[in-house]
C-alpha cells in the first residue's frame, strides 16, 4: 500500500491533472460509475510529451491503486477512490 510520502513528484503532478480533467466531465453529477478520462493523453502532457516516462507514472500510479484500466497501456481509465483521497500537497503553481 502507497502512503502520500511515497509518491514521486510526477505521481503527484499526474494525478492532479487527472482529478482537474475528472472533475470538469463530472460536473457535480452523481453517478456510481468513476467518469472515464484519457490517462495516458493527460500524463504525456503533464509531462512534457514523454511517452515513455508517462507509461512509467501511469503504472505506477496503477500499482499504488491510485487508478484503474480496463485497457492494455493505460489509453483510457478512472481515478479509484484511493487515487480521489489521496493528498498531493503540490505547491499552488504546479496545480
Amino acid at each position: 500500500m502507497v502512503v502520500e510520502d511515497e509518491l514521486t513528484f510526477e505521481m503527484r503532478r499526474v494525478l492532479s491533472a487527472l482529478r482537474v480533467f475528472a472533475e470538469r466531465g463530472d460536473a457535480g453529477a452523481e453517478s456510481a460509475h468513476p467518469t472515464i478520462v484519457p490517462l495516458r493523453r493527460i500524463a504525456n502532457d503533464t509531462l512534457g510529451g514523454d511517452a515513455q516516462h508517462a507509461a512509467r507514472v501511469l503504472a505506477a500510479l496503477d500499482t499504488a491503486g491510485l487508478i484503474g484500466t480496463d485497457t492494455m497501456g493505460w489509453h483510457r481509465g478512472w481515478i479509484t477512490e484511493k487515487g480521489k483521497r489521496v493528498r498531493l500537497d503540490l505547491p499552488e503553481e504546479i496545480k
